[in-house]
């Protein structure tokens, strides 16, 4: 999928330079995507940089991209000709907590929910269930659980990766409730409680 957004690699070579810098591409039904029928496919671009530098090369990014794109400035949306919108808001304002529409990115069933996600030095089409979906009191079987946010358990090449998700229009702040032994969050909670933090206690380092 990667091939068909980007036509050139320029902006993605700069995003690793960052520290910690990972580009990735997460939304549902992802594995569905066929070029050659175009057909309406959401996704978001994320690249979890910390230092929120990488926004400086807004230019490089949009000059990296397949032609015959629409960038839709007021929702950070990029439509392409193949059926693909993919989501930049992460990218452009540089906040760590990535504000999302999160009923476009999660499929429901009665299995429960379902995301797919892709990085870009892994091209594997990875899939999510409720279990790494942390939403409300654990793993996210509804996509109420998710309503005011929620957090990802990804795998980079074997490790574990963590992002964190936010409506774009957040109307209830959620604060982590408990972490487990890889310093993953594993739980939300409404209430303010011991973690005010918004992130782990300790980084997850992830080796290229």
């Amino acid at each position: 999928m990667w091939d068909y957004l980007f036509i050139d690699k320029t902006w993605l070579n700069i995003a690793e330079t960052y520290d910690r810098c990972l580009p990735l591409l997460i939304g549902r039904n992802l594995s569905a995507f066929q070029p050659h029928t175009p057909q309406r496919h959401y996704c978001a671009l994320i690249v979890n940089d910390y230092s929120g530098d990488l926004r400086q090369h807004e230019d490089k990014l949009f000059a990296s991209l397949r032609e015959g794109w629409v960038y839709n400035k007021c929702r950070y949306e990029i439509s392409f000709p193949c059926g693909i919108i993919m989501n930049i808001r992460e990218v452009i304002t540089g906040q760590e907590e990535v504000g999302l529409p999160l009923d476009e990115m999660f499929s429901e069933d009665r299995s429960g929910l379902h995301l797919e996600y892709c990085f870009y030095r892994d091209r594997t089409l990875k899939s999510l269930t409720s279990q790494d979906i942390i939403g409300l009191n654990g793993p996210a079987h509804r996509k109420k659980a998710i309503k005011h946010g929620c957090s990802l358990k990804l795998l980079y090449k074997g490790q574990s990766r963590q992002c964190i998700l936010e409506p774009v229009n957040m109307t209830k702040k959620i604060w982590v409730d408990k972490w487990d032994g890889k310093g993953m969050i594993s739980s939300w909670t409404k209430t303010p409680g011991k973690y005010r933090a918004r992130v782990p206690p300790f980084l997850n380092d992830i080796k290229r």
